[in-house]
């Protein structure tokens, strides 16, 4: 079975989010649904290097 490569990016310049630090550990890593790009862009989920959704 293939492993699932999960990120998120800026839609735009597809820069990678930076996670919360406050709230991810060494299990998880947690990211703010609500933050913006520098550039403007909102960040999305890619599965495998695809844009989900």
């Amino acid at each position: 079975m293939a492993k699932l490569k999960m990120e998120f990016k800026c839609e735009k310049c597809g820069k990678p989010q930076p996670k919360n630090e406050k709230e991810s550990n060494g299990n998880w890593n947690v990211y703010d649904c609500n933050q913006v790009c520098k550039c403007g862009g909102k960040f999305v989920m890619y599965v495998n290097g695809k844009k989900a959704g």
